[in-house]
């Protein structure tokens, strides 16, 4: 090369400055409000362009490890790890017989790690600590040399030093006057050989000599390496300054020359036409670690693979993108991306590594958003400008940040686009990459796409191209390139408005969807787009969920593993696999009316054969185990695509047999798959316990319970605090089938009603849903007579019990251990096992009469009761009437008594109503325990309801009239008269006295001027009903 061109070059590398690469600013389009990479790709003008620019981009990186015999070259970058070669910036040729050469490639435009590995012509060569190149031999120069050393005899394990270590040694002999005698046996180490027999004096008794004849090969390297990582600091290559001297071009290449911050090889190669003459000089390039990044998580600044790591230091520290300051970079995202990317994932059976990794090189000669994106797509990730800083995320699902409803939602319309547009649809994924483990070649990582999908396009195929600049493993290019085909594949998109309720969700994350009309509940959006209008802000989402990132390597090489002919098989017909045949609770059925059925529900892996898929079927059969026959029961057909079948009604108990297959659009018939027995069970569980108990005024209501074989509900009431449900009393008769629901009576005080659900079979859920509350007194309308037991000092019959101080109490059981039957052994985990003191159960029962003239009316109970549990019972004691009507027989059933019983005792329900004449007996028991039992109050009170009659165009005498009654009144409370325009000229009326007298009421006068006169009145009784 002349002189003059290596002057140019070393000039221009001097020289070079950041200036001088191009920085397209105009290409990012950042806008003030907001802008993602994703919408843009999105754009059609855009993405033309795109991949123009990229198609440029590619067939410049055709020669990335290959010497560039330029020196004026954009600045090239290297992250993680890659073979690099680069721009040849200087060579000089020096010698007598110019046969000396010494040249410098750059590998990249900033500081390196490290340089691993250097290449000729894309082969690992053997650097030796001063650079030569010791191997492989191609690449040295080869002189081999015979010798042939006499040296003194004697004994076996004598030592001769030889001129080098031999490569081979071709003999060793004794010899005496240039006569060989005996070959001798010997071992070599280095270059010493040792003698492993004796060598023998000859007859005369003369010490013999031995002759040494060997080979010494000479390795000369030609070629010696230099590297220079470009850090602070870095010096001029002395080898460069010297060659240049000796080129007789000194100022080519000085000590100013330092190459800071630029990574290079320097090679001093002497010219041996024997050695190089079929191969000249090799293409150097070298295995390099490349840039430095700092790592917020480390705070420390070294050589990484993690792409948002390096997409921080591309943007912020390189000087190859528009100058971004530390601070516009967030933070919190990088470090959740720079996690997510360092997650361990298995890419086969035994090995596991990141998930995202950053190798590969980069070029100026691209727009900084190219490259930007090329770091991006390494972590299947994107970037959006958000208030003044970058968002950089990584490819993982990230969990809503935003719920949009209704009440979210503005007026404006919601646009809903189901599927992808023809033009943009794809069905698989293809590409190239760098590979690594293949000599650093660009290569193909294999056709990512799926049977089910292709199903879908009509079983078109429909690949798409994605390559990978800086991903130079062919796994981790299919798993990105799955994800990116499993999200392209969720087509739903959405356009809606919210109002400013919606505004805390930035481009890339995610949004909870909960729409009633499209049937939305949780579901999961990207937001791909945020636009603000004045109070009103436009979203445009397509549907995700964490399911689109969940990838595994089987999926990878199920992908890979390409069929032998691109037409679908016709000929083989799948088997139905991994079939469960269940039954049980969860697969019992309600029909119509009510009733419940036993059935199986048998489920098998989905089909994935198209001729089955697309119009044709899966058949099922079964019949009893116990049945020898070919005769079975056959089931409606299943569609192919279908995973679930359900039988008829079937008898619990029942051992059944089935078996499945599959038949395609033509009707052709697969296998039967392997029989499934399976037995037949019914009802399993209880029903599912009431979650939720509320109670608002009088008003009840529950959580529903969905079981299929749900009946009702029952509700339950103990007095006081007591969860037992077996001691509980019901509310109503039968079952209660809705909620809300208001009992007809409630009991007074406090009390715990419980509920619990109730299936057809009777059983009831395990836990009963509790309320405690205190329900208050009965509510007295007309009290017409009371009776206070306490004030009578309770004169009923007292067990256990004791009047002290007014009060009924428990007597002291004087320390027993135990309480009654019915009660809990153990109490609260904070209580003693045994209390201080104990109580005994206490029962009162008092008996009161009930006359005639209360007959028909309500009985209430003013009670206050102490304990830790009571109950309140009471029972009619009078017996009934010993015979019956008139046209009624004297005697009944065999197994009846001749006499009616007395009544058995009840639950006090709250009220007593049209309460019959007799005697009823009250019984208030008190549990047993460290609480004493107490009855503080008793009061019975008769209560009667009021009674309201009108009459109409009453005639009233001047003596007055008593107005008549047509219903039963025990007395009259109140008597509102109109007085009617009529000849008597009455102007006013008198209530003269409110007697009942059987069907005569009160008796009413009226008046013209004082005086009394006839007159026409409309009158409203108000009363006490009678009985």
């Amino acid at each position: 090369m002349p002189a003059a061109i290596g002057t140019a070059i070393a000039t221009w590398l001097a020289s070079i400055t950041v200036t001088q690469v191009v920085f397209t600013i105009a290409s990012l389009a950042i806008s003030s409000a907001m802008s993602s990479r994703a919408q843009k790709k999105a754009e059609a003008a855009q993405r033309a362009a795109a991949e123009q620019q990229r198609a440029a981009y590619n067939a410049g990186l055709v020669d990335r490890t290959s010497v560039l015999r330029t020196g004026i070259q954009p600045r090239n970058m290297i992250l993680g790890r890659d073979e690099a070669s680069g721009p040849l910036v200087c060579w000089f040729t020096y010698g007598p017989l110019r046969n000396f050469h010494a040249f410098a490639v750059v590998l990249a435009g900033h500081e390196c790690d490290e340089v691993e590995t250097v290449m000729f012509n894309h082969e690992p060569v053997t650097l030796d600590g001063s650079g030569a190149v010791v191997a492989p031999d191609k690449y040295l120069r080869v002189v081999s040399h015979n010798f042939t050393t006499a040296f003194p005899g004697g004994p076996a394990g004598t030592t001769c030093v030889l001129i080098d270590a031999p490569a081979r040694v071709d003999s060793v002999r004794s010899y005496r006057d240039g006569v060989y005698l005996n070959t001798i046996g010997y071992t070599v180490v280095g270059n010493v050989l040792t003698t492993t027999q004796d060598v023998d004096p000859d007859p005369d008794g003369n010490i013999l000599d031995l002759q040494v004849t060997y080979t010494v090969v000479v390795r000369q390297p030609l070629f010696y390496i230099k590297k220079y990582l470009g850090a602070p600091g870095q010096t001029a290559a002395p080898e460069l300054i010297a060659a240049a001297a000796q080129a007789g071009i000194p100022t080519a290449w000085d000590a100013t020359r330092k190459g800071t911050g630029i990574c290079y090889l320097t090679c001093v190669v002497e010219a041996d036409f024997n050695v190089l003459g079929q191969i000249g000089i090799p293409n150097l390039s070298a295995v390099t670690r490349g840039a430095k990044a700092y790592d917020p998580r480390t705070g420390l600044t070294a050589w990484t693979q993690n792409p948002p790591v390096l997409a921080r230091w591309f943007n912020v520290d390189s000087g190859f993108a528009p100058k971004t300051l530390s601070s516009e970079i967030n933070a919190d995202e990088l470090l959740a991306s720079a996690n997510v990317s360092d997650e361990a994932v298995s890419f086969s059976a035994t090995e596991v590594g990141a998930r995202y990794t950053c190798n590969g090189q980069l070029t100026c000669a691209a727009t900084p958003l190219d490259n930007f994106n090329h770091i991006l797509d390494a972590m299947d990730g994107d970037a959006v400008w958000i208030s003044g800083q970058w968002q950089i995320v990584a490819g993982y699902y990230k969990e809503p940040t935003l719920d949009i409803d209704e009440d979210t939602l503005d007026s404006a319309a919601i646009s809903i686009l189901p599927r992808t547009a023809k033009r943009d649809l794809f069905n698989g994924i293809k590409g190239q990459f760098v590979d690594a483990s293949n000599g650093y070649i660009r290569t193909g990582y294999g056709l990512i796409t799926s049977d089910f999908y292709k199903a879908q396009d009509g079983d078109e195929s429909l690949p798409a191209e994605a390559n990978f600049e800086l991903v130079n493993d062919s796994r981790r290019c299919q798993m990105i390139a799955w994800q990116r085909l499993t999200r392209a594949r969720q087509p739903l998109t959405l356009q809606l408005g919210t109002t400013l309720k919606g505004y805390d969700s930035a481009p890339l994350q995610t949004i909870n969807v909960n729409l009633r009309r499209p049937g939305y509940v949780n579901k999961v959006f990207t937001n791909l787009r945020r636009e603000h209008d004045k109070n009103t802000l436009t979203y445009t989402l397509q549907e995700t969920g964490p399911e689109v990132w969940e990838w595994d390597y089987s999926k990878a090489s199920a992908a890979v593993d390409l069929p032998n002919s691109s037409l679908p098989d016709a000929i083989t017909i799948p088997v139905v696999t991994d079939v469960v045949a269940e039954s049980g609770t969860n697969v019992l059925q309600r029909l119509g009316d009510g009733t419940i059925i036993s059935r199986v529900r048998l489920s098998w892996a989905a089909v994935t054969n198209i001729y089955v898929l697309n119009g044709g079927k899966i058949e099922w059969q079964h019949k009893s185990a116990a049945d020898t026959s070919d005769d079975w029961e056959v089931l409606p057909p299943s569609r192919g695509e279908d995973v679930e079948a359900f039988t008829g009604a079937l008898v619990d108990g029942d051992v059944r047999l089935f078996r499945g297959r599959c038949v395609t659009m033509l009707g052709r018939k697969g296998d039967w798959c392997p029989l499934v027995v399976h037995r037949v069970v019914g009802k399993t569980a209880p029903p599912s316990d009431v979650l939720f108990f509320t109670i608002n005024g009088t008003s009840l209501a529950w959580s529903a319970v969905t079981d299929v074989d749900l009946a009702g509900y029952q509700v339950r009431f103990n007095y006081s605090q007591n969860r037992a449900w077996g001691t509980a009393t019901p509310l109503h008769i039968g079952l209660v089938t809705e909620s809300p629901w208001t009992p007809e009576i409630l009991p007074p005080g406090q009390v715990t009603l419980l509920i619990k659900a109730i299936d057809t079979s009777g059983n009831e859920s395990a836990n009963a849903a509790p309320i405690v509350t205190n329900l208050g007194d009965p509510i007295v309308i007309n009290l017409i007579d009371e009776y206070d037991d306490k004030a009578a000092g309770f004169p009923g019959v007292k067990v256990n019990g004791t009047v002290s101080g007014g009060d009924l109490v428990a007597d002291d059981s004087g320390g027993l251990f135990w309480g009654q039957d019915t009660g809990n052994y153990w109490k609260e985990d904070a209580a003693l096992v045994w209390p201080g003191s104990t109580y005994l159960q206490m029962v009162y029962t008092t008996t009161y009469r009930v006359g005639a003239d209360q007959r028909g009316a309500r009985l209430t109970l003013q009670v206050e009761v102490e304990g830790e549990s009571y109950t309140i019972e009471y029972c009619y004691t009078t017996q009934g009437l010993y015979w019956g009507p008139d046209d009624a027989y004297a005697w009944g059933a065999d197994s009846d008594l001749y006499w009616p019983a007395a009544t058995d005792r009840a639950t006090w329900p709250g009220a007593i109503e049209n309460i019959s004449e007799g005697d009823i007996e009250l019984r208030i028991t008190t549990q047993a325990g460290s609480v004493r039992g107490a009855i503080r109050e008793l009061t019975l009170q008769i209560d009667v309801e009021d009674e309201l009659e009108y009459v109409n165009d009453a005639v009233i005498a001047a003596i007055g009239t008593r107005l008549p009654l047509t219903k039963s009144f025990r007395s009259i409370k109140n008597v509102l008269v109109t007085l009617q325009a009529a000849p008597g000229g009455a102007d006013s009326y008198k209530v003269l006295d409110k007697v009942v007298a059987g069907s005569s009421g009160p008796l009413i006068g009226v008046y013209a001027a004082g005086v009394g006169t006839t007159g026409l009145i409309d009158a409203q009784i108000q009363g006490v009903k009678g009985n």
